[in-house]
């Protein structure tokens, strides 16, 4: 051990730290809250780590966890919801000073990461080899590397968690030095709603110590806390806790916290033990959390202040900023609520949930209809839910495929395997497959195939002409000619086919005459309005007509009114208006909106989107 003659201290120093250097050596530097603690190896690590554990006490091992779980529980991370940095400082006696660096890391499994570092520096001491040689200053400090990892257990009654901390510890005393390793063990579980136990092992695997002669071991030390969360009232969320601290060769520490939450923006906390009465408060801003402790301790007040930064949301975030709805119905609140969306997608996207996701993309998308980016991201969306259904479809083909290759019914298996390469042209396996069973086909097999495919071909051609021709008795000249152009890739010189893709053509020529007609018509007599709904009609069956976007241009031109700005941003309210009505499936209302909008501004493209979307949902009742 240091020994404690060699050091002759300042005389401005507190005669109790001399004590507390004198009883505990190197370790005893760490000034605890209890003066008991002070001759403890490791006392260091004692103190609590972060203002919201300095203000609760002890308990707070079995609270929701935060970064600081590394030091007070482990198994708290696994309820951590993102990733968090805490920095914290506590202020001590006599220049020294105590802080505390973590980072945890939450894994969608229920797995978590932590590190941390803590240190504990004192300086400002002088020594002597002999009373007439000149003092020379030192430093003594303690740092532990932390390094945490937790779980939750596969237990359907209720949740369990596991965590463990491995630790390096470090003391310098002067130029002396010494380390070792050590682990905590931490379990959390909530046997009913609200309710939170835990069981913390300190120092389960004891650092051992040796500074200059002889090693010293750290105490182990049991830690059992409860805490309690009441229902909440008035937008204030109480939560009790109690706790009981045994360390080795000492009496069992009992103490006692509580936390008022108002709407989870700020806290008052309280705590009550053996080294006296601390209390705190923490206000929270989005991810930022400042919290602030003190200890009423008999000696002097013991400060600490920490600060906690999380990194991204949570869906339970994004719900209830979404659950908020929109108040104030102008374009900033329009967008917080469609990045909002937006975010939520992305989860549901990363999670394969194209479903959800795409439901989610397109309502941020009304929010923001001039939004590029989030049109990109609902197209992707859309397209990697075909990819992946189309690849279920073939996978579930293909596995058909080859249990009836096994059982030798090789038409079955031929049927499955093109059914493959309808979807996917280029799949390998089917054309390996088609291959194997043509070889393996005898010649009546051969035949009766052959006269299923050609009975097949020409229902399918008799099924193309019958729906070709109902089209064109509905007058829908497009859907007719593809049909048509389909009977006619089977069979290119099918006199029927040839008649009906003809009739089609010509059909489409006459509609799109009739209708550039009336539209023309409607533009003479200013009814701008009417003119514009034919035109879209033939824009939307051929979009590069020119003669269409002739007159279109000119009947937007036109009708397209000067708006004053008060119109503009009536018309943006209005539009926000339906669409949190069309939201909350109240149809009328979002179409009286609609209407609004339509009286100020009846080329307003935005609405009109809308407005299908709308007549699509009642249909779908």
């Amino acid at each position: 051990m240091y020994s404690c003659n060699v050091l002759e201290l300042n005389a401005k120093k507190n005669l109790k730290i001399l004590l507390y250097i004198c009883a505990s050596g190197f370790f005893g530097l760490s000034v605890s809250h209890a003066a008991d603690d002070g001759g403890l190896p490791g006392s260091f690590l004692m103190l609590p780590v972060g203002a919201r554990g300095g203000a609760i006490g002890s308990s707070f091992a079995a609270w929701d966890g935060n970064a600081a779980g590394i030091f007070w529980n482990p198994a708290l991370l696994s309820k951590t919801r993102k990733p968090e940095l805490n920095l914290s400082q506590t202020w001590l006696f006599e220049d020294t000073g105590h802080s505390f660096m973590g980072f945890s890391y939450p894994l969608k499994s229920a797995l978590a990461f932590g590190t941390g570092y803590i240190r504990q520096a004192s300086g400002g001491f002088e020594r002597r080899t002999n009373p007439f040689d000149s003092p020379v200053s030192f430093s003594v400090y303690n740092e532990a590397f932390l390094g945490a990892f937790s779980f939750k257990a596969p237990l359907k009654k209720f949740p369990l968690y596991a965590g463990f901390t491995l630790k390096g510890v470090r003391h310098k005393v002067d130029s002396d030095c010494g380390s070792a390793m050590g682990a905590d063990l931490g379990l959390n579980l909530s046997p009913y709603k609200n309710f939170s136990v835990s069981a913390v092992m300190i120092n389960a695997l004891k650092p051992e110590v040796k500074l200059v002669s002889r090693k010293t071991a750290y105490p182990s030390a049991w830690n059992l806390a409860g805490a309690y969360k009441l229902s909440e009232r008035a937008g204030f969320s109480p939560v009790i806790g109690v706790s009981l601290l045994k360390y080795e060769r000492q009496a069992a520490k009992p103490s006692a916290g509580a936390e008022l939450v108002y709407r989870k923006n700020t806290a008052l906390r309280l705590g009550l033990s053996e080294n006296g009465i601390s209390s705190g408060f923490g206000v929270r801003s989005g991810n930022y959390i400042l919290d602030y402790a003190v200890l009423f301790h008999e000696i002097s007040p013991v400060h600490t202040i920490s600060l906690a930064i999380k990194f991204g949301i949570t869906m339970q975030e994004l719900e209830e900023y979404i659950k908020k709805g929109i108040h104030r119905f102008d374009r900033q609140e329009a967008e917080g609520l469609a990045r909002a969306y937006a975010q939520k997608a992305d989860i549901h996207y990363r999670e394969k949930n194209y479903i959800q996701a795409i439901k989610m993309y397109e309502t941020a998308v009304l929010w923001d209809p001039g939004n590029g980016e989030l049109g990109l991201k609902l197209e992707r969306a859309r397209s990697d839910m075909d990819r992946e259904l189309n690849a279920q479809v073939i996978e579930r083909n293909a596995l058909i495929a080859m249990s009836y290759y096994e059982k030798g019914d090789l038409i079955s298996s031929r049927e499955y395997w093109q059914n493959v390469l309808e979807i996917n042209p280029s799949d390998a396996r089917a054309k390996d497959y088609l291959s194997r069973i043509e070889v393996r086909f005898t010649e009546q097999e051969k035949e009766r195939l052959q006269d299923e495919r050609k009975a097949a071909e020409q229902k399918k051609l008799l099924d193309l002409l019958a729906a070709a021709s109902n089209l064109l008795k509905e007058e829908k000249y497009l859907a007719a000619a593809e049909k048509a152009g389909r009977a006619l890739a089977m069979l290119p010189e099918n006199p029927q086919a040839l008649l009906l893709m003809n009739l089609a053509k010509n059909g489409f020529a006459l509609s799109v005459q009739k209708r550039l007609a009336r539209s023309a018509e409607l533009c003479d007599l200013k009814l701008y309005a009417e003119a514009m709904t034919v035109i879209n009609s033939i824009l939307k069956d051929k979009p590069g007509q020119k003669e269409t976007l002739e007159i279109a241009g000119k009947c937007r031109g036109t009708l397209e009114p000067k708006l004053t700005p008060e119109e503009t941003k009536k018309m943006e309210k209005l539009y926000y208006m339906a669409v949190d009505s069309y939201l909350k499936n109240d149809f009328a209302q979002a179409s009286v909106r609609l209407g609004e909008i339509f009286a100020i501004n009846p080329l307003n493209n935005t609405a009109r989107n809308l407005e299908e979307k709308i007549k699509k949902a009642q249909k779908a009742r």
